[in-house]
């Protein structure tokens, strides 16, 4: 029977391809010749990417690396050579008569070019990772030096030589225009000329070696290839952009930047599906060598991968510009649409060109567009991302072909021009910083709103979407915040227009909180709430901020009306600052520096905070001060001193205009003065003391009855509870404040619950009605039993002593603040000695001046986020991480060491990407950062 279904349809050939001891399974057998029509099906047979992943399985990759390295070297060999091959064909992606491309398997010419090296990209895109693991060593020794072997070995061909030209009828220097001419070396050929003998010999022996020429590493060539292929007419731009000159049209991909939208033919989405494909190519080259790269040794060891494509030795200049204007522009281009449900509901897999198909899954147009928009972003990321810069930055040419080799002919020296270093080795980031146009700003800030909105605006779905490996909960927004931080950092005019913009900083600040906000309680979303963090901490030192912050605040997206205050961004700022550190339980421990440096930088022009922002502001100060957390850690008192920095920035240049925080300081000065004498015995005892009585409280609240225990409950209250219509009305009111913000910052230090101290299920019921429980600080950190001798240990095992203590008590800047407090205090309590008089007092400091009393004011000292390899680590992390998980059934098998990777519990394919290990080695450092500059 099968036999005669055999005869009527035809074998299979993607069955014979999986048969034992044909197709695929002959890698492992004898070494098979480069010329041999075997290879042709790598590029003939598949239809679509999960034909790849399907029939070319890892499994009998890793057999044949271990048995027959050298028929992996030919499979890559013969697949870059024939995709070469289309690409020199004057005609390519469509046939033409002559063409010298291999037949295929039925032995008629093939017809479908396109698809031939959309077959070679997905093969390459399956076979590279294999070769890449470090792990296939222990199998093959050679295989440490396989990926040298194959991509970075030079190659010498022999070219026709060149019809000789007397030497006479060479052009002089002075004839010339525009030559290349190196004048020590042409005084020395005219030395040896004259000397005769044997050095004419050699001379003639030099004039005969232009018949061999050195090509660029195969990885050179190839990532020349894909980089063209992006711009073929007919295969991934529109037709209408062949020229004359060739099958590569370099043309931007979408308007925008350099690019009217007049000028632009229509795309078609097969055109969109081998642009994709291409693009993930290419991603995945760029990023398998820092994936390899364990996490220490990523700030030292370069990516020759990613630097022969940004040196600028492999590409031209007009090729660079045109990659890196089409990249912006289809990333930003305007209301990118999410991916659809059916999309993200389906089996993982890959584009088909003609299809429009990933994995079987029939994709919509606005699909592919958003697929594509995550291809761009990520190459983007690549490509600006601080990266471990090569010893010797390479030299490149303002020249068509790149040349820098002084040993030139004299057709090619006639036209070059003396070598010249690029300002940057990065050619990207370097045509990056050279954007100034309004109208180029503008079209990138307007993409990147657009894709925040469209992360704050979508409904919740599942982290991850198995098809894609798209976050479809925040779709791109940590890919285009990425891409925000490095225009900000490469390019100091974009930040000078930004400030400029009525609106546009002022926007920017509130994306950053409000991600920071709906992301604050999802821990696969921890990176994303550390960049918009140091993000904001850069943007907040710029001097131009500080008019913005004054304006009412605008949250344009329905669903974030819940984070909505009273008053302008300074308030929004403030009190969003308060809401991160104190509902996290300590989860953000290390972002406290930059979140409270967001609030240092700006508070020189802090004006008119409204009563819930002063008053969320001074307990901050409380909670940060309170001995229980400042004897914790060894960092924890620099946080004091930013926010006494706060204070002394406004008493100094906003008194008067700031009258509820400063009558909020006024209620809590008890606090500033225990400062002024803090010692370590004090501390101590005051950690004690707040135990025992919390233990009574305790002891109380599980013994009385739930309304009494109600009643009992401290007067602060968490964010909505707050009184936001009035100050403090009376010192008792600001005590009792104080209590329970003091209590609450002990909930700053919780590391898990599991070490919590828990007296009885009853007493922990009572407790949980608290926002602020005085039951969460972890006691197992703390050493307070016995007597005043015994050693107090924080957090951590750290022991302060009462030398660490002087060391920064003695900088704290109280000096301006005791001074204010001493010259207001008595009049304010004089004027508010019953609630009643509350407006008196605060209608009192509107008017109020300490002019000749201040010292001088205290210089400015704005802290942007400052780059450690720490954090070029985490960062690294944080891209790579992204592309892993868009790649993941071509990197499935890789043994990624930049992070760590942990399968969960498959539901639908979905895995989760687990860099914890990263996060927890650098937190610590990076928490540092801040206090640095």
């Amino acid at each position: 029977m099968f036999g005669i279904a055999s005869r009527l349809f035809g074998q299979d050939p993607k069955l014979e391809f999986r048969k034992q001891g044909a197709g695929v399974s002959l890698l492992a057998g004898p070494a098979i010749p480069p010329d041999n029509p075997y290879w042709a099906q790598y590029w003939l047979l598949f239809d679509s990417p999960t034909d790849v992943i399907t029939l070319l399985d890892t499994s009998t990759l890793s057999l044949a690396l271990a048995r027959r390295p050298a028929n992996i070297v030919t499979l890559i060999q013969v697949l870059t050579t024939h995709l070469f091959t289309l690409l020199s064909l004057p005609n390519f992606p469509h046939s033409s008569t002559g063409s010298s491309v291999p037949r295929g398997l039925s032995g008629a010419p093939d017809e479908d070019l396109a698809r031939e090296a959309l077959n070679c990209i997905r093969v390459l895109s399956r076979v590279v990772p294999a070769v890449m693991r470090p792990e296939s060593a222990a199998e093959m020794p050679e295989a440490t030096t396989l990926e040298d072997a194959i991509f970075w070995t030079s190659e010498r061909v022999k070219v026709k030589k060149a019809p000789s030209v007397p030497e006479k009828e060479l052009p002089g220097p002075e004839e010339g225009e525009g030559q290349f001419v190196i004048e020590d070396e042409d005084d020395e050929d005219e030395q040896e000329q004259e000397q005769g003998g044997a050095i004419t010999d050699n001379h003639e022996k030099k004039e005969e070696e232009p018949e061999w020429e050195d090509l660029p590493t195969l990885a050179e060539r190839l990532l020349t290839a894909l980089v063209d292929l992006a711009f073929v007419p007919g295969f991934t731009v529109p037709e209408e952009c062949r020229t004359s000159d060739g099958p590569v049209a370099h043309v931007i991909w979408e308007s925008g930047i350099a690019a009217p939208s007049t000028n632009l033919p229509p795309t078609s989405q097969a055109l969109l599906s081998s642009r994709l494909e291409v693009l993930r190519l290419l991603n995945l080259l760029l990023s398998l060598p820092s994936l390899l790269t364990p996490p220490h040794l990523f700030p030292a060891i370069p990516n020759r991968w990613r630097e022969a494509l940004v040196s600028g030795a492999t590409l031209e200049r007009k090729v660079v510009l045109c990659l890196l204007c089409s990249l912006l522009n289809t990333a930003f281009a305007s209301s990118p649409p999410p991916l659809s449900m059916s999309t993200i509901s389906g089996g993982l897999g890959g584009l088909g060109a003609a299809a429009g198909k990933l994995g079987g899954v029939v994709l919509r147009r606005e699909d592919v567009r958003g697929l594509l928009t995550g291809s761009c972003l990520h190459l983007l990321e690549i490509l600006f991302a601080e990266h471990a810069e090569p010893e010797h930055p390479p030299v490149v040419q303002p020249t068509a072909s790149n040349t820098t080799n002084p040993q030139l002919s004299s057709s090619t020296t006639s036209t070059s021009s003396p070598p010249i270093r690029e300002p940057s080795p990065n050619t990207f980031s370097f045509y990056l910083s050279k954007l100034h146009r309004t109208s180029d700003f503008t079209f990138i800030l307007s993409g990147i709103f657009n894709l925040l909105s469209q992360a704050l605006s979508q409904p919740l779905l599942p982290p991850v979407a198995p098809v894609t490996g798209q976050k479809a909960r925040t779709g791109w927004a940590g890919e285009a915040l990425v891409v925000l931080w490095r225009v900000i950092e490469l390019n100091p005019k974009f930040m000078g227009w930004l400030m400029e913009q009525e609106h546009d900083a002022g926007d920017l600040v509130v994306y950053l909180l409000t991600l920071c906000l709906e992301n604050k309680d999802d821990e696969t979303q921890m990176g994303l709430v550390r960049l918009s963090a140091f993000i904001l901490q850069s943007l907040t030192a710029e001097r131009g901020l500080g008019v913005k912050l004054n304006l009412p605040i605008d949250l344009k997206l329905g669903a974030l009306t819940k984070y909505a205050v009273p008053g302008t961004l300074g308030d929004f700022l403030v009190v969003s600052v308060y809401t991160l550190i104190f509902s996290t339980r300590a989860r953000l421990a290390s972002l406290y520096p930059a979140l409270v440096l967001a609030i240092t930088n700006q508070s020189p022009y802090f004006k008119n905070l409204s009563v819930i922002g002063s008053t969320r502001l001074t307990q901050l100060f409380l909670a940060f001060s309170a001995p229980s957390f400042l004897l914790m850690e060894e960092g924890n008192p620099r946080l004091v001193f930013y926010l006494l920095e706060t204070f002394n920035n406004i008493i100094h240049y906003q008194l008067s205009d700031n009258p509820n925080l400063v009558y909020s300081l006024i209620r809590s000065h008890k606090r500033f003065e225990e400062l002024s004498t803090f010692t370590l015995s004090d501390g101590v005892n005051e950690v004690r003391r707040v135990r025992h009585e919390r233990k009574a409280a305790a002891a109380a609240a599980a013994l009385a009855p739930p309304s009494t225990a109600s009643s009992r409950r401290s007067s602060y209250q968490a964010v909505p509870g707050v009184p936001e219509s009035r100050a403090p009305a009376s010192a008792k009111e600001t005590s009792d404040s104080e209590k329970g913000v003091e209590s609450g910052a002990e909930a700053l230090t919780t590391t898990s619950p599991a070490t919590q101290e828990v007296p009885s299920e009853k007493a922990m019921g009572k407790r949980r009605e608290r926002s602020l429980s005085v039951s969460t600080i972890p006691m197992n950190d703390l050493n307070l039993e016995g007597g005043d001798g015994e050693t107090f240990v924080g957090k951590n095992g750290f022991v302060p002593s009462e030398s660490w203590v002087s060391s920064w008590r003695e900088g704290l800047p109280l000096d301006s603040i005791l001074i204010m407090l001493a010259e207001l205090r008595p009049k304010v309590f004089e004027l508010s000695s019953s609630p009643d008089n509350n407006a008196q007092a605060i209608t009192f400091l509107k008017s109020a001046s300490l002019s000749g009393l201040l010292p001088s004011p205290p210089p400015l000292k704005p802290r942007r986020f400052i780059y450690t390899p720490q954090s070029i680590t985490w960062l690294a992390s944080l891209v790579y991480g992204s592309i892993y998980l868009g790649s993941l059934e071509l990197l499935r098998e890789v043994p990624v060491q930049l992070f760590a990777v942990a399968q969960a519990a498959r539901r639908g394919g979905a895995f989760d990407l687990v860099t914890q290990n990263v996060a927890q080695n650098v937190a610590s450092l990076m928490s540092k950062v801040g206090s640095r500059g």
